[in-house]
């Protein structure tokens, strides 16, 4: 029997966006906050990226560009990565009502200099 393989989180992500209209998934992203979303599209391929942003308006999308710059100064383990798709994903998957209450905040710590953590 053939194994499948699970979904990486981008592709979690991705069909989530894609099982809602244009406008729900403008919506949804709109309402959760900027680091959160930059946090989730951490490892996207650039022209996912490039369509995950092309749901938001302009100055949300600049800012989210802004937070991935500042996330490639942070050390952000994968586990926290996880989690802040998982949160996009539920807000995306919830009822109207609910999808706020799914958003995850974050703390990040920058990295030290010179040190591993």
């Amino acid at each position: 029997m053939p194994r499948v393989s699970p979904l990486s989180p981008n592709d979690q992500l991705l069909r989530a966006l894609a099982g809602l209209p244009r406008v729900e998934a403008h919506n949804r992203l709109t309402r959760l906050g900027d680091r959160e979303v930059a946090l989730a599209m951490m490892y996207m391929r650039d022209a996912d990226r490039a369509a995950l942003l092309a749901l938001l308006p302009a100055a949300k999308a600049r800012r989210v560009g802004e937070e991935m710059v500042l996330h490639r100064r942070l050390a952000i383990r994968y586990d926290q990565y996880t989690a802040a798709v998982d949160a996009v994903v539920a807000a995306l998957a919830a009822p109207r009502e609910g999808a706020r209450r799914h958003a995850f905040r974050s703390y990040l710590r920058p990295r030290r200099p010179g040190g591993d953590r």
